[in-house]
């Protein structure tokens, strides 16, 4: 086998065949769903020029609904919220979409550390809307040009903020709680 200067096989032993471009894609999707069973897991194709051995991180208990940590014997179990969790407050991520009926708007209104900072970004992406719409007025563009830009930046501010308070939440979430949850 001859490697190029990046490491790239340039050309292949005696008795093989080196498969390069249209011909190689078509070979990454057949190999995608080969996998050689090992000792302590699978080998499965990563692309074209990859292959990694994969090995089980977890086991799952289907009588009790839980999910073990092979290498430590770390229990999870259903927190009903959408997320396996140990005794420690430890989350399996991603989880699972849940639903949570009118749970974050009541967060909205009682937890003062949700509550505050979206008032506050709510009041400044209210504000500057108008003022965007003021300013459209005042220099001679017609008000539905001008309540359209501000309806449009409105919404796309309401987004920006909606994630920063969305990522505000996630860190709060992996966040030591005190006292009672």
């Amino acid at each position: 086998m001859k490697l190029g200067e990046f490491g790239t096989i340039e050309a292949a032993p005696s008795g093989y065949t080196l498969i390069k471009g249209v011909e190689l894609l078509r070979l990454d999707r057949e190999l995608s769903g080969f996998t050689v069973p090992t000792d302590s897991g699978a080998i499965r194709s990563e692309g074209t020029e990859a292959a990694l051995e994969l090995a089980p991180t977890l086991r799952y208990d289907r009588v009790r609904d839980t999910f073990t940590r092979i290498d430590d014997g770390t229990v999870f179990r259903d927190n009903r919220k959408g997320a396996y969790v140990a005794a420690g407050e430890e989350e399996l991520e991603p989880g699972w979409r849940t639903g949570v009926g009118f749970r974050n708007f009541r967060a909205v209104l009682s937890d003062p550390l949700i509550r505050e900072p979206f008032i506050r970004v709510f009041i400044w992406t209210f504000l500057f809307a108008a003022a965007i719409v003021l300013v459209s007025f005042l220099t001679g563009g017609s008000l539905t040009r001008a309540l359209v830009v501000a309806v449009a930046f409105f919404v796309i501010a309401t987004a920006w903020s909606w994630t920063r308070w969305r990522r505000r939440l996630q860190e709060l979430d992996k966040a030591p709680r005190r006292g009672p949850v």
